[in-house]
């Protein structure tokens, strides 16, 4: 459905929540569904590249970024 973006990954962990949290947070926001499983796609790749659990979560501003460098 989404290709996954190409990052290094050093933990999985969280990475099935963040791309919950991020897709559920942004069909709240008014997105459809596959803008919003694309935004939770990249979250999800963003939290593989740091060790735990919170502190490897990023943010909505850290996500727009990572998807305008990836394009």
């Amino acid at each position: 459905m989404f290709a996954a973006a190409k990052v290094k990954a050093v933990d999985a962990t969280a990475a099935g929540d963040t791309f919950d949290g991020a897709f559920l947070a942004r069909l709240v926001a008014g997105d459809d569904p596959f803008k919003a499983g694309y935004f939770a796609n990249n979250a999800a790749a963003i939290s593989t590249q740091s060790y735990g659990a919170v502190c490897s979560i990023p943010t909505d501003s850290m996500v727009r970024e990572f998807m305008k460098e990836t394009l």
